[in-house]
C-alpha cells in the first residue's frame, strides 16, 4: 500500500474538493484584487496626465506602478503568512 493511500484513505475526494473550493476562493481574491487596482489607476489618470504634461517619462510612469505593486504584494504576503503562522499555532492549540 502506497504512503499517500494510507495517510489519505477514503476521504481523498473530499481534500481534493477542500483544495479545489480554496483555489477557487483565491482566484476570487485574485480578481478583486486586480479589480481594486484598475479602479485605483482609473482615479488616478488626472495625476498620470499632470506628470506627463510636467515631462515624466512613460517609463517612469510604469516604474512607478510597478514599484507601488510590487509594495502592495509584499505587504500583502507578509500580512498573509503572518495571519497564516498565527492561526496555526490557534489551531494547534
Amino acid at each position: 500500500m502506497p504512503l499517500s493511500e494510507a495517510i489519505v484513505g477514503d476521504i481523498r475526494p473530499l481534500l481534493l474538493m477542500l483544495m479545489s473550493g480554496a483555489g477557487l476562493l483565491l482566484l476570487i481574491g485574485l480578481r478583486e484584487c486586480v479589480e481594486l487596482l484598475l479602479v485605483r489607476s482609473e482615479n488616478r489618470r488626472r495625476e498620470i496626465a499632470v506628470r506627463g504634461a510636467l515631462g515624466a517619462a512613460p517609463g517612469q510612469l510604469v516604474g512607478q506602478f510597478v514599484i507601488e505593486g510590487l509594495v502592495l504584494v509584499a505587504v500583502g504576503s507578509v500580512a498573509g503568512i503572518a495571519l497564516a503562522y498565527g492561526v496555526m499555532h490557534l489551531l494547534l492549540g
